[in-house]
Order: C-alpha cells, then structure tokens, then sequence
C-alpha cells in the first residue's frame, strides 16, 4: 500500500487531489500481484472520481482477531446507496466521460469488479460506504496470516 500510494502521489498532485497514507503493519497469506493490484485498483480510481482540492486517504492496520484492514477513503461526487452498491459489478460506470485525446472512455468500469474478486479470492470482506458530504469509503478485511493458520487462503 505504501509503494502505491508512492507512485500515485504525482497523479493525485496533478489532479489537485491531496493523497496521504497512513501504513502500519499487517501480514496477510495470498498473491502479492493480486494484492498490488487491488490497492492499485483502489487508489486510481480514488483519485480518478474526485475532485481538484479533493482528498485521498489510506490506511491499513492490523486487528489480530479480525485480520488486516484497509480503508481507502476519498471526496467527490454524492452517491446513494444503490451507486455504491453497483460500482461493484462488472462494465458498470458511474462517470460516462470521455478522454479529451482518444475519445476512449474514462474507464471500463472493471477496476471495482477485479478488486472484490481479488478480496474474494483471499476470503476476505469489502464494503463500500457513500460518505454523506460526498465521496466513498471502502474497507477491505483479509484473514491475518495467523488466522489462516499459516496456509495461504482457498477460494
């Protein structure tokens, strides 16, 4: 989390987004690819749908009981409750823009889908939260290494 957090820092300062991260330690059994991969999913898309002056905030900490949290919290647009749930399913897109050089879309609308695949795949949780001043939470919960009994997790 902190290395992508360090290289999404000059996106976020030329989006006029403010990114900080909070990493303590935490030690989970799985795919370190896959595992990169959702952080990185996570945070572009955190900085992607906010806002100039906006902010981006990351945290991960152990809870040795409950396993690793990762929060990954950011403003923007209001959403309901329906939205967040359905950012979650594949194609689905809530900002239809187009690029300014390509005419491609902002997005596919996959990085949310292959991220809870990804937590699926490590038995882990994801919720998302609209915030109501605007902007999404989404904490993800994957077993401890000690909680998977020092197996790497099945799906």
């Amino acid at each position: 989390a902190r290395e992508v957090c360090t290289q999404a820092t000059p996106a976020a300062a030329d989006a006029g987004v403010a990114l900080t991260a909070s990493v303590g330690r935490g030690r989970v059994l799985g795919d370190r690819i896959l595992l990169r991969q959702l952080v990185t999913n996570l945070v572009d898309n955190a900085v992607r749908h906010n806002h100039p002056g906006g902010t981006v905030t990351v945290s991960v900490d152990e809870r040795p009981e409950h396993g690793v949290r990762l929060v990954v919290r950011n403003t923007g647009r209001k959403l309901t409750r329906t939205e967040a749930d359905r950012i979650l399913e594949p194609f689905h897109r809530l900002d239809t823009r187009r690029t300014s050089r390509s005419d491609r879309p902002a997005g596919y609308g996959l990085g949310l889908a292959i991220v809870e695949s990804i937590v699926r795949a490590h038995n882990g949780t994801l919720h998302a939260e609209p915030l109501r001043d605007g902007g999404l939470d989404i904490t993800i919960t994957l077993p401890t290494a000690a909680l998977c009994g020092g197996r790497a997790p099945t799906s």
